[in-house]
């Protein structure tokens, strides 16, 4: 009787223990597998096209990828150019939204921002970069040529679709300070089988050893890559003194204050022939550095007549453009601020350099076209040529002051030649 209840004990024991396995297997696969985002903070959604009420209603939304709430204060998000800069403050809470709002709490009515900002975001693209308190690099969106995404026309927002992707908005204006119209993509759900045949009421399987060699299936977690912002395209030479084929060049600047992968990076030029050129294991830009590239290393060709070049990340996005007319022979096209300028001082590898006699005389030649000759203005420009000259260009703004000034010395003239002929023919 003892040997028996034993058996019977064993027996019960072993059951219970292949069902235990079963369901915490089964369980373990019934899991629905949540993509794994890197920044515990990450930019969301971005309606840079305003609302339908004011195209001046712009707003941002930051969402928490964690459990716990996580104080902002400290935090910056900006724009690569520095001319948006919001300096966050306050918490975002454990898996929830952080709101920011142009100018006042109107842009969104109905919900409470939980930031006001001023400045905005252009219709054209931007290029947007989040910080955390430490000065650390933790989301960036750069679109600095166009967004991918977004309508200005039916106001539909633009919203992160995964962890490199952007989609327009299912909804107009958005859907802020909730979940995406289209969620962020999961990983795609795992099959549910073993569920069927984990019944309760299921007869003691005959085979335990085949439940041991059941695996919960792998998967691999949905990561969010980001490329840094502040990488550009900052001088080239397509038409040098000497053979093109060898003398050519293209130099790219790193704006950050640390040195940058560019391991699988590409540039391509867009017209022509054009040529893609990626970048090798190990290429690395020092920071606020320069890479030289010369054509016999990217085979690229620099048209003479016209032609454009793009810098773009490894998941396809642009992260630079530059496009130029006809070049001009033996000078380097330059980028200074946010503008690009012919210089004949070629500065490879170093600081650019563009000549105030040259700028002057480009805006010179601006002014003149506004006067009639040729066609177009730059009111500003001149201005400032106005002010580098000393007042000297001002004086060519109005073309008849000189006339007048060369018609009144001519007639002067004229009158003193005719007295002094006067007064000798009288002299006895």
């Amino acid at each position: 009787m003892t040997k028996k209840h034993n058996c019977i004990t064993i027996g019960m024991k072993n059951k219970f223990l292949i069902i235990t396995i079963f369901i915490f297997v089964a369980s373990y696969i019934t899991i629905d597998a949540a993509p794994i985002l890197t920044p515990d903070v990450f930019i969301n959604e971005i309606a840079w096209m305003g609302t339908k009420t004011s195209a001046n209603d712009e707003w941002m939304e930051l969402k928490n990828n964690t459990n716990q709430d996580i104080k902002l204060d400290g935090w910056l998000l900006k724009t690569t150019n520095g001319k948006l800069k919001i300096h966050l403050g306050g918490k975002i809470p454990a898996n929830g939204f952080y709101l920011l709002e142009r100018t006042d709490d109107a842009s969104v009515p109905g919900i409470k921002a939980d930031f006001i900002y001023t400045g905005a975001l252009n219709n054209s693209g931007g290029s947007l970069e989040l910080y955390k308190n430490a000065g650390t690099l933790i989301d960036v969106a750069a679109f600095s040529s166009a967004w991918p995404a977004g309508d200005n026309a039916t106001k539909k927002t633009m919203e992160r679709e995964d962890a490199a992707n952007w989609k327009t908005s299912l909804v107009a204006e958005g859907t802020p300070g909730t979940e995406n119209s289209l969620p962020i993509q999961e990983i795609a759900e795992l099959p549910k089988e073993p569920i069927v045949e984990a019944a309760a009421d299921a007869e003691p399987i005959a085979k335990p050893v085949e439940i041991a060699k059941i695996e919960a299936p792998k998967t691999e977690a949905l990561v969010l890559k980001t490329y840094p912002a502040g990488i550009i395209i900052s001088e080239i030479l397509p038409a040098p003194d000497g053979p093109d084929e060898t003398n050519e060049w293209i130099e790219l600047y790193n704006e950050n204050s640390v040195g940058m992968d560019l391991s699988g990076w590409k540039i391509k030029d867009v017209k022509g022939t054009t040529v893609s050129h990626t970048f090798g294991a190990e290429v690395r830009i020092p920071a606020n550095g320069y890479l030289v590239l010369k054509r016999p290393e990217t085979k690229i060709t620099l048209n003479n007549d016209e032609d454009g070049l793009l810098l773009v990340y490894p998941n396809g996005q642009t992260a630079d453009s530059i496009n130029y007319k006809e070049a001009l022979g033996g000078e380097s096209y330059n980028r200074i601020g946010s503008q690009w300028q012919w210089s004949p001082t070629l500065t490879p590898g170093a600081q650019n350099i563009v000549s105030q006699k040259k700028v002057r005389t480009a805006l010179l030649k601006k002014e003149l076209s506004g006067n009639g000759i040729g066609g177009g203005t730059n009111t500003a420009s001149i201005s400032d040529a106005a002010d580098t000259d000393g007042g000297a260009l001002a004086q060519i703004k109005k073309p008849w002051l000189i006339f007048l000034a060369a018609l009144i010395a001519i007639i002067s003239a004229t009158a003193i030649l005719l007295l002094k002929l006067k007064f000798k023919n009288e002299r006895p």
